[in-house]
Order: structure tokens, then sequence, then C-alpha cells
């Protein structure tokens, strides 16, 4: 009995330590602007869940038009509008660069906050087809709208002009250009990370009982393997790695 209840300790020590693993030190920000210190549970973008501290048992769950935002580490996500094909409700986006112009992402849509009181999605491309004279052909043509966007919302930094129609629309780019902006206009910025942490591999021990019950006996003189008589059960120690 001694043995099962070592092995059974052992397992709960590992459960204990996957189940909180998904829990980083972090922040939610109130509607009125408080800020309340956690744990966030990473695992899950919205809603936010949130506890006080790690012993407690429940979350304290936090939808969109609950609070501000929240962030853990160098990852923050703020409520915002989400605009997009008419939608108008008010989702967590991931905040790449806060400033006096700031940069979000939105599953696959960036949107960029100029002074706390414009917010804009920024579209990759649209088209617009216009048919010929002769009716023979179709003429395409891909209008940039992000540039557009950018041009208007960063009108006030004309030496990054050039920069804007270069700028491509991946995060990396728009940060960069977002960044730039900043420092043109003297503004203080931070730039997060991504939400998603990288992959880490931690070697663990998994320790316990090998415990065998099988009975086996045999007459036959020719199974020379055997020959040591009846086997009943055995029980040894168990020394494994595992991955955490």
């Amino acid at each position: 009995m001694k043995k099962f209840v070592i092995i059974l300790l052992t397992l709960c020590s590992i459960s204990d330590v996957w189940s909180q693993s998904k829990y980083r030190e972090g922040y939610v920000i109130s509607l009125q602007g408080d800020t309340i210190k956690g744990f966030i549970d990473v695992s899950q973008i919205s809603p936010c869940a949130m506890k006080r501290s790690l012993s407690d048992s429940a979350d304290s769950v936090y939808q969109p038009d609950d609070i501000q935002g929240y962030g853990y580490y160098q990852s923050r996500f703020d409520a915002k509008p989400e605009l997009v094909e008419g939608k108008n409700n008010r989702v967590f986006m991931e905040c790449l660069v806060k400033g006096n112009a700031s940069l979000y992402k939105y599953n696959n849509t960036y949107y960029v906050e100029k002074s706390d009181s414009l917010f804009l999605p920024l579209y990759p491309l649209s088209s617009t087809s216009t048919q010929s004279n002769s009716g023979d052909t179709q003429k395409v043509s891909m209008a940039r709208n992000y540039v557009n966007t950018l041009s208007f919302l960063l009108q006030d930094c004309p030496e990054i002009r050039e920069q804007i129609t270069q700028t491509k629309y991946y995060g990396s780019n728009l940060k960069s250009l977002i960044k730039y902006y900043n420092t043109c206009r003297s503004a203080s910025y931070f730039e997060y990370h991504s939400s998603q942490p990288a992959k880490k591999i931690k070697w663990g021990l998994y320790s316990g009982i090998n415990f065998n019950t099988l009975k086996m006996q045999t007459n036959d003189n020719n199974n020379d393997f055997l020959k040591s008589g009846p086997v009943y059960n055995s029980a040894s120690p168990l020394l494994e790695q595992i991955l955490i």
C-alpha cells in the first residue's frame, strides 16, 4: 500500500506543476484605469482569465467590455472595436507598439491608433475592375489601402513619406514604421513582444515503483529460461526523465 501512496503523491506533484505552468504574473486595467495585479492564464486571449493568487480555486473572467485591457511579461492586449466588415464589437487586440502612434493586431488585420483619438484598420489590398473600351480585356488595379491610411495618420512627420510607400504589410515592417514615427515626433514608445512564447524544453524526473503482478509457472524442461520455477510478482524502482 505504501508503494502506491508514493506513486500517487509523485503524480499529483507533477500534475500541479503542469496546471500552474499556464499562468504568468500580469495585470488587468479596469474601466476606471486602475491596475489589478495577479496571474494571467496565457493559454487563451479572450476572455481574460486571472487569479489574484495561484492558490485561488477559480479564475476571475473578463470580457472586452469589462476592462480596458490586460498584460503579462512583455505582452499586452487592449479592448478595441474590431471595425472590420461592419463589425463594431470590442475584442482583445494584441498591442505591438504603444506610443503617440500605436500598432495593434487582431487575427490577420493590423490597426493603428493615433494619440488615443483616431483608430483605423489597415487593409492589405483591395481590387477594382475596369473594363476597356474594346470590351475584350480587363484591367485589375491594386490599391494599397494601408499605405493611404498610414499616409493620412502619419502626415505630421513628412520625413517618413517615402518609407510609408515602401512598407510592406508585415508585422516587422509595420512595427519599424510606427517606431520610426514616434522617434520622429520625439514621443516615447514601448515595443511589445509576441504573445506566443518560445517553446522551451524543461527536463524533469519521474519516480515511482514498477510493480508487476504477473503469475507464471512452467514444468517444461525444454524452456531453459523458465527453469527457475514460478514467478509471482516483482517490484523495482522507476526513474525516468519527462518533459514539462
